[in-house]
């Protein structure tokens, strides 16, 4: 019986999280069609922000992401997601394909302990660490980032999937946070 329930568990989460993928795309699209302005993608960790560009001027879709780590800037680099940090004091570091190499080599080699220190760790879940992705790439790069690591936005979400908000209905969406309630 227990195996059972953890099954369903699992396959209401896994239907969960497939629900969620269709609602956060098909509100992207709306807003790459030109029928949604804004949306938002909110977690326990930061607020993705997406805005559209006025197309009627050729001006490209806008995102934002709030309280950046390490670890997600690290993931958009990985990834060419190109962003920028406006409200940061400190100089991005730009760490290129041939430093990464190179502290690879160290790394394999052994020589001695390496450890590679972001220098803007200290903003991390700042105001100052805010993400702007300018252009229609980047912003899509942050779309593919938030759509294709289950694994990351689950470990953020503490197994549950982000909330989407948006001022116009989108597939899968509701007009309030539903109330789970348990018949222990």
């Amino acid at each position: 019986m227990l195996s059972s329930t953890a099954r369903g568990e699992n396959e209401f989460l896994l239907k969960r999280y497939q629900d969620w993928e269709d609602s956060f795309q098909n509100l992207y699209y709306m807003l790459r069609k030109n029928q949604l302005n804004i949306f938002y993608v909110y977690t326990a960790q930061f607020v993705a922000l997406f805005i559209r560009g006025n197309c009627l001027e050729k001006q490209p879709c806008n995102a934002y992401l709030s309280q950046s780590t390490r670890g997600i800037r690290s993931l958009l680099r990985k990834h060419g997601v190109r962003f920028s940090m406006p409200l940061c004091n400190a100089e991005v570091e730009q760490v290129t394909d041939d430093d990464l190499m190179e502290f690879s080599k160290i790394q394999t080699l052994n020589l001695g302990q390496t450890l590679h220190i972001d220098a803007l760790s200290e903003v991390d879940n700042t105001t100052e660490s805010l993400l702007s992705f300018t252009g229609n790439k980047s912003v899509h790069g942050l779309y593919d980032v938030l759509l294709n690591y289950k694994s990351f936005l689950n470990s953020l979400s503490a197994t549950d999937v982000p909330v989407l908000y948006s001022p116009a209905p989108f597939q899968n969406g509701c007009l309030h946070i539903p109330e789970v309630i348990s018949f222990l």
